[in-house]
């Protein structure tokens, strides 16, 4: 047995003798149709050989298991090949290929060694201009073809037509032929009664392309295998761990799982995994200002005493509750986030040394009016709010290009008696305050 596989033309190479033309175009992507050398049950008994694979063909990865070319007015016998493949000689039709390596199908012990997935038909003849070319992943044409007891019954449904295919069947196919060994694939496959015929027969002196006559015309017969996609690579991103099959994983790296696709085939999957890790969900409190510890990411502060709801527009690292409370952030960095734990803030009064400690709030208490004043004011931009103790903004104002002495009257007498605060804000500088209302 040999230890290297290589295209006859010398331009492949791998590491293993492959089985078939599916595992060569998988080990090697970029493999151009044309000859091959395989051994279809490993170290089994069965020998090395050199196969055609079609390598375009609807994704290719296509072993070539019947190929019979005839020429008109000839009547050659077949040949089941019992320890190799029909080759890939002339595409064209009228050229005489029997007695060739390029003569034949596959017996049914042969094709017992390749797990086939789909089965493809392509037929043509110089009786008319209907072509078959279609694919079919029928179960039970598959293991007709490979033991020779069955027959292809239930493939009118189950069958996908390919670039080209004109020709009736197997649509039309309206009777089936059963168990006829080693000419399974020769004996009536596809089968509508008197009209239209896959058959090939030096006995009666038949080649049926989709037709039925007696006229032995130039025909193109043949039949490929495919089996299961069996090597698959995705990756994927998670945070902090990911699930695959009940397996836990939480760290990145490269795992690979054996699974069984839909065609029944095992399937060798390699997961490249990213686990993203790096968001750390916790805040830093000072005075009555909270911020995130992860820095360049996205937030969204949450109030945690009115069930988490985001708090309108505070969307920075860091945020300054003008009420009292319990605060979290939601921390998001690419597709993963975290939240933080809620921090407890005391809202007392709140000043940041500038412009703004010039303002002042009076009368505090009051009934209903409320004047601020600001001496030899300078700020391009003043926002004032009151906020209810549950944060709800009652009063919102903006004011621009204060100068000067400043003053404004707040007529606040249709609140309910209670504490408030106020906050004033230019921008970088912020002043909250509490404020009752009698």
């Amino acid at each position: 047995m040999a230890l290297i596989a290589f295209g006859i033309n010398g331009s492949e190479l791998f590491a293993q003798q492959p089985k078939n033309c599916k595992e060569i175009l998988d080990s090697s992507p970029s493999s151009a149709s044309g000859l091959y050398i395989i051994d279809p049950d490993g170290t089994g008994p069965i020998s090395t050989m050199s196969c055609y694979c079609d390598m375009t063909t609807d994704g290719g990865g296509w072993t070539l298991i019947l190929n019979y070319n005839h020429l008109t007015g000839t009547n050659p016998t077949l040949n089941v090949r019992t320890t190799d493949l029909p080759l890939l000689g002339s595409s064209s039709l009228g050229t005489d290929e029997s007695g060739t390596q390029f003569w034949g199908h596959a017996d049914t012990n042969l094709l017992k060694a390749f797990n086939f997935a789909e089965i493809r038909f392509y037929g043509k003849t110089s009786e008319h201009s209907r072509e078959i070319n279609f694919k079919t992943n029928h179960a039970g044409t598959i293991a007709y073809f490979k033991t020779g007891a069955g027959s292809t019954s239930g493939i009118t449904s189950s069958f996908t037509a390919l670039s080209g295919h004109t020709a009736n069947l197997p649509a039309a196919i309206n009777l089936s032929n059963a168990n006829q060994g080693n000419y399974a694939m020769t004996e009536y496959p596809l089968w509508t009664g008197s009209t239209y015929h896959w058959f090939l027969s030096p006995t009666f002196g038949r080649w049926e392309v989709d037709d039925y006559n007696f006229s032995l015309p130039s025909t193109i017969h043949q039949i490929w295998g495919r089996e299961c996609t069996n090597n698959v690579s995705i990756s994927l991103s998670a945070c902090d761990s990911f699930v695959w099959n009940t397996q836990t994983y939480d760290s990145s790296g490269v795992y690979t799982q054996v699974l069984q696709n839909i065609q029944g085939c095992d399937s060798t999957v390699t997961l490249t995994l990213t686990i993203d890790t790096t968001i750390i969900a916790s805040v830093t409190s000072n005075g009555a200002t909270l911020t995130a510890n992860t820095a360049t990411a996205t937030y969204q502060w949450i109030d945690c005493n009115n069930g988490n709801v985001a708090i309108s527009g505070e969307t920075n690292q860091s945020y300054t509750p003008s009420a009292s409370g319990d605060y979290a952030v939601i921390i998001s960095e690419g597709a993963c986030s975290d939240t933080s734990d809620c921090i407890n803030v005391v809202v007392t009064e709140i000043v940041y040394e500038a412009e703004i400690d010039k303002i002042s709030i009076y009368p505090n208490p009051t009934n209903g009016l409320v004047t601020i004043a600001i001496k030899n004011a300078n700020i391009e931009t003043l926002i004032i709010s009151v906020v209810d103790i549950q944060g709800k903004e009652v009063f919102a104002s903006r004011e621009s290009n204060i100068a000067t002495n400043y003053n404004k009257l707040i007529n606040l007498e249709g609140l309910s008696k209670g504490m408030y605060y106020i906050k004033l804000s230019t921008g970088a500088d912020v002043k909250i305050q509490k404020l009752i209302v009698q």
